[in-house]
């Protein structure tokens, strides 16, 4: 093996680690969005509850 075909492997390694990280990211990031749509649509029935 050369030096060289060892440094490809660590970079194409790194990019995938990275690609998977900034994946998860976006997937906690859409979650997060939808739990506080979630939260505000609880909030709105509380109060029309507490209303009534």
């Amino acid at each position: 093996m050369q030096p060289g075909q060892n440094l490809e492997y660590l970079l194409v390694a790194f990019g995938l680690v990275w690609l998977v990280f900034f994946g998860y990211a976006v997937v906690l990031a859409r979650q997060v969005v939808q739990l506080r749509h979630e939260v505000e649509d609880l909030r709105g029935e509380a109060e029309r509850r507490g209303q009534g």
